[in-house]
């Protein structure tokens, strides 16, 4: 089996077009009262982030990129923040379960480079074709992701 070009998330498929951009690790939105979010303005949200994730100048060469979880926020305690590295919530509790808000949503994305050759066939055609992110689907009027 011949081996994978290395993955790399620093070489994009597609350069992007316009200059002077800093590339972003995230966006946070903050309301000062708490808002109602229409299923209609929650779709165009959802495929506004598909769109972004999925445009070429935001996909490795030799990998994927895609919109893998959304759903409220959270908060993992003190200890088990600090056990993974991660920063700590000064409101969180010592230790135990992490909690959920579900008056504040999140949405992430996940990436890593090709499993194998028919993988990396297969994407390298669907983006030659022009299909920058076939597992999005609509199903019963809402973004969800399809196998």
């Amino acid at each position: 089996m011949p081996d994978l070009p290395e993955y790399d998330p620093t070489q994009r498929v597609a350069s992007c077009p316009e200059t002077g951009n800093e590339p972003l690790r995230g966006i946070e939105i903050s309301f000062e009262i708490p808002c109602y979010v229409s299923k209609r303005h929650y779709m165009r949200l959802m495929q506004l982030i598909e769109d972004i994730v999925a445009s070429p100048y935001n996909q490795a060469q030799e990998g994927l990129h895609w919109v893998s979880s959304i759903g409220s926020k959270m908060t993992l305690s003190k200890r088990d923040a600090a056990v993974l590295g991660l920063p700590v919530d000064p409101n969180a509790h010592d230790f135990g379960e992490p909690t959920f808000d579900s008056s504040i949503l999140t949405v992430g994305s996940s990436a890593r480079g090709f499993v194998s050759e028919k993988e990396r066939s297969k994407k390298l055609n669907l983006r030659a074709n022009g299909v920058s992110h076939p597992h999005a689907c609509q199903v019963l009027g809402s973004s969800r992701f399809c196998s």
